[in-house]
């Protein structure tokens, strides 16, 4: 339809060109005299009748031009819907899909890499991400330096689709991001993670779980009222999530987005900056929004400043020293090798990274246990 398309608009541009030099031939021709008043006028005429005939057939086939506009449509309709209405339907295809859990853990195994090229273009331009897939949880242990027992997780969210393919937790928030979705996506992390605090409570186990929230959902007032209706609806788990921001999302929130961030430090929630740099907020006007983890990528770091910014004199640690000074407790992230387990020993009492474990997914009996609905 496409080339149709195209090869009619090439046909009516090569015609009105026709035409406009049709009508300069017959004026140059009445300047020497070639031709009379009588001819030109029966030639001009015939140039406004062809045109007119142009227009009125453009103008009755425009509704057909227009149709393929309607699926594009139909996609915001789609990422217009409420984030609850799309978790409910997400919830219902991992319900239609069976899954194999194995009698261990709420952790398994540890995730699929990112996939590239036509995956990746597959994961932006999807229209029905949420119920062309499955969302698995992963949990990322965070570990006490002083006794290498894990006190939080930090969670993330990724899809696995229908064909076996997976989409990880960067791209999926690329695509919710782009897709209008990340509200969803968002509210959807809660949900697991919330049946996975309770599972970890039956255990004797009380870790609290880190759940990033996108910049998209801090302005949207009407996705932190859900939120925060869940949460109190789900009292025995809320106390144990925390609420991470990047500090590079941070700076980049809207007006609304900070009123949105002041909403949830009025109501007590508690919130974890990632990703921080050493040109950034006040570790202690963070305390007063109600911040209470002040985590610090080593490689990150290490690779912009040098490792020297990790000796005891050096930037890395006296911001550091000064977060733990203002009431923050520091994680160490990304920490993959025990050389690096030593850099930071002397300022970070929490740390994740691959030298500990890596993220493993959750069985999905645990994930898929009820919760109670926040209020319509």
């Amino acid at each position: 339809m496409s080339t149709r398309r195209s090869l009619a608009t090439t046909v009516m541009f090569c015609a009105l060109c026709g035409l406009t030099v049709a009508a300069i031939c017959v004026s140059i021709a009445v300047v020497y005299g070639a031709l009379d008043e009588a001819g030109l006028a029966a030639a001009l005429g015939i140039v406004a009748f062809v045109q007119l005939a142009i227009l009125i057939r453009n103008w009755r086939h425009a509704p057909a031009a227009a149709a393929p506009a309607r699926p594009a449509a139909q996609t915001r309709r789609v990422n217009g819907l409420s984030a609850s209405a799309i978790i409910h339907q997400d919830r219902a295809a991992n319900r239609r899909s069976a899954m194999t859990t194995k009698p261990r853990d709420a952790a398994e195994a540890p995730p699929d890499p990112d996939p590239t090229g036509d995956a990746v273009e597959a994961a932006i331009t999807g229209v029905d991400l949420l119920d062309d897939g499955q969302l698995d949880l992963y949990l990322e242990p965070v570990v006490e330096l002083s006794g290498k027992d894990t006190v939080y997780y930090r969670s993330h969210i990724a899809l696995r689709r229908q064909d076996g393919s997976r989409v990880g937790p960067y791209l999926l928030s690329l695509s919710a991001g782009r897709g209008g979705f990340a509200p969803a996506l968002d509210l959807a992390l809660f949900r697991r993670v919330c049946p996975v605090i309770r599972h970890l409570k039956a255990r004797s186990r009380r870790p609290g779980v880190f759940c990033p929230l996108s910049p998209q959902s801090f302005a949207a007032r009407e996705v932190l009222d859900e939120l925060v209706q869940f949460l109190r609806a789900n009292q025995d788990a809320a106390g144990a999530m925390v609420i991470e921001i990047s500090q590079s999302d941070l700076a980049a929130l809207s007006p609304a987005g900070m009123e949105g961030l002041a909403y949830l430090a009025e109501l007590g929630a508690t919130l974890s900056l990632s990703e921080a740099r050493l040109e950034g907020p006040d570790p202690a006007t963070l305390v007063l929004l109600g911040f209470r983890f002040f985590e610090l990528d080593v490689t990150a770091l290490a690779g912009d400043h040098g490792w020297d910014a990790f000796d005891e004199d050096g930037e890395v640690c006296r911001l550091a020293r000064r977060a733990e000074q203002a009431g923050l407790s520091v994680i160490a992230a990304n920490v993959a090798r025990a050389e690096q387990l030593e850099r930071v020993r002397a300022f970070a009492r929490l740390a994740r990274g691959p030298l500990f474990a890596p993220p493993r997914i959750v069985r999905r009996d645990i994930t898929d246990l009820p919760v109670q609905a926040a209020a319509a």
